[in-house]
């Protein structure tokens, strides 16, 4: 071989190394998800099934994937419609070196390129990049869910009504939402005649103790209540007074959120005729504090307001509701969370007033709408009430999650947790758990998540269909095994 002839086929497998190593050099299929601090946060909707095989190890080396998008429909309602496209796109963990036909020298040269330079697997490198970034993954935001942490009383609706002439009965007619599990009724009328029964549809309210009361004779104000579930479609609310006629303001009030034991506490009562009635109730965290006011005048208070705690009004644009002949009577009603300790309404003095207030107790958060459940002990079943608490190590609330709360596995449980059933829950948040979560082999139970999953510890998907909404964050420590699951 002389030298030209040398040299040029050194120039020739030069430039075919050159473009053997460009091909090696595609984009980083996971470099998009990379942050500035070196977190790897993957939103919900970009969780394709390629994604997940190149982040658990999958083996599936086709040259093509089809990718397929759920994208949200415009729509003028506050929820989503998904709509999905899909099309094929190449697989960056796959390269295929197109050349010359076999037997060529062209060929030749290149087989001998692609064993000095073999195609990369980017399910490795991905998996490389995985182990160096995961104790820095974090939560984001949820894509398509805002999961709030509703543990607390919450007012839905509140409807009012004067009754002026005087007559034995004041109503209300309104319908309760899904959610609404409890009915408070607010009544102030005046000459201080006391209500013998409350009904609201077919159910029948019970008078809250402590919260009747009269004021210098002329007033009064009582509170009822009914915790259970609230009949739905339009509905009715009657307070019908135990003997003669009065003018009344009556106010029904529809909450969620409400404890099933002991949904009120600490009812109580104050009445005078100075200026700026004001009524001392301090609700716990999640409680809401509500008091209802009567007064013997035809002068409205200007304003109402809580101490340690903003207090809101319940009745409408004006912060009360007055009669307009005769006799007199102006009600009012206000509720105040944590940590109010008093209710005061701005009004001059010189005329009878009396207030009635109660604290309205929240429900648990396990096993309610949008509350966290927290795992708790050695293993066991998923739906085993006495594995689940409602605070973070906790005593057993003997509930078990459902699919508006968020499963939370911290430090304090251990030991494998395994589905029972099918599970769909809001979120799963394993920070810290040390234990595993099986679908279990013999069933291969589906589970949805609704929202995000924050994994550590270790997580036994098997052959189940696993379904994620939001974000999925794999942190330090973390071992998720999939054996043939549907993602």
């Amino acid at each position: 071989m002389n030298a030209r002839t040398a040299l040029l086929l050194g120039v020739l497998l030069l430039a075919t190394a050159a473009v053997a190593i460009e091909a090696q050099l595609a984009p980083d299929p996971l470099a998009q998800f990379l942050g500035p601090d070196g977190r790897l946060t993957i939103p919900g909707r970009a969780l394709t099934s390629e994604i997940q095989r190149l982040l658990f190890h999958g083996n599936d080396l086709r040259p093509y994937y089809n990718i397929t998008f759920l994208l949200p429909e415009r729509s003028s309602h506050p929820t989503a419609r998904l709509v999905s496209f899909s099309f094929d796109v190449a697989n960056l963990n796959v390269f295929v070196h197109r050349g010359p036909p076999e037997g060529s020298a062209g060929n030749a040269v290149g087989h001998s390129i692609r064993a000095a330079f073999p195609p990369v697997d980017w399910r490795q490198v991905g998996s490389e990049i995985l182990a160096s970034v995961r104790g820095g993954v974090g939560w984001v935001f949820d894509l398509f869910t805002v999961n709030a942490r509703a543990d607390s009383v919450t007012v839905d609706s509140t409807t009012t009504t004067v009754v002026d002439p005087d007559a034995a009965t004041c109503t209300t007619s309104q319908s309760a939402t899904a959610a609404d599990n409890a009915v408070l009724v607010m009544l102030s009328n005046r000459p201080a005649s006391a209500y013998s029964t409350v009904t609201y549809g077919p159910v029948s309210l019970s008078l809250i103790a402590g919260t009747a009361s009269s004021g210098g004779g002329t007033v009064r104000t009582e509170m009822w209540f009914y915790q259970g579930a609230v009949p739905g479609g339009a509905q009715t609310m009657t307070a019908t007074l135990a003997a003669g006629t009065a003018k009344h303001v009556c106010a029904t009030i529809l909450l969620s959120g409400v404890s099933s034991a002991g949904p009120t506490a600490g009812g109580t009562t104050a009445s005078g005729n100075g200026a700026n009635p004001s009524i001392a109730i301090s609700p716990a965290a999640g409680e809401l504090a509500f008091a209802v006011f009567a007064h013997q005048t035809a002068t409205a208070p200007t304003a109402v307001t809580g101490t340690g705690a903003a207090a809101t009004d319940l009745y409408g644009v004006a912060v009360t509701e007055c009669t307009g002949s005769g006799t007199n009577l102006c009600g009012a009603g206000a509720d105040m969370p944590n940590p109010g300790t008093a209710i005061t309404w701005t009004i001059g003095g010189g005329n009878n007033w009396v207030l009635g207030a109660v604290r309205v107790v929240a429900a648990p958060n396990c096993g309610v709408a949008a509350g966290n459940c927290y795992r708790i002990g050695a293993g066991g079943a998923w739906n085993t009430g006495a594995n689940w608490s409602n605070t973070s190590g906790g005593a057993a609330c003997a509930c078990t999650p459902i699919a508006s709360d968020n499963a939370v596995f911290n430090g304090s449980p251990s030991g494998t947790t395994t589905l029972a059933a099918a599970t769909t829950i809001a979120s799963i948040d394993m920070t810290g758990f040390t234990g595993t979560l099986d679908t279990t082999v013999a069933n291969n139970w589906a589970l949805t998540i609704n929202g995000a999953f924050r994994i550590q510890g270790t997580v036994n998907a098997r052959n189940s269909t696993v379904t994620v909404t939001g974000n999925v964050n794999v942190l330090t420590a973390a071992t998720v095994v999939l054996l043939g699951a549907s993602t």
